[in-house]
């Protein structure tokens, strides 16, 4: 018998990339895939941010239904943000997980 984390990890998800001039592609892939691409992105996010004039990076974002559970994931590139700017995607985005890199 599979446990918890095993299933969680296998489950399909929906995922999408995003740059700031729209969506670049998406598709469905497991659930721990998904979160690896994350991670690297997430480094990479890191990595760009110190050399940008606005402090943060949105790397990704794990959006859930009311329920709780994962409707989807969305990865950033090049999604830089001010502090108010921060403030305005987490209010709109409370019920989600945002990975954000900051400087």
């Amino acid at each position: 018998m599979k446990d918890i984390k095993e299933v969680q990890n296998s489950r399909i998800i929906k995922w999408s990339q995003w740059s700031p001039n729209g969506m670049i592609r998406c598709g469905r892939a497991e659930y721990k895939t998904i979160m690896d691409w994350m991670a690297e992105l997430y480094k990479d996010a890191k990595k760009c941010v110190m050399n940008q004039e606005k402090p943060h990076a949105i790397a990704g974002r794990v959006m859930h239904d009311e329920g709780g559970h994962i409707t989807e994931i969305r990865m950033y590139c090049d999604t830089y943000l001010t502090d108010e700017e921060l403030d305005t995607v987490a209010i709109m985005n409370a019920n989600d997980t945002l990975w954000v890199a900051h400087k």
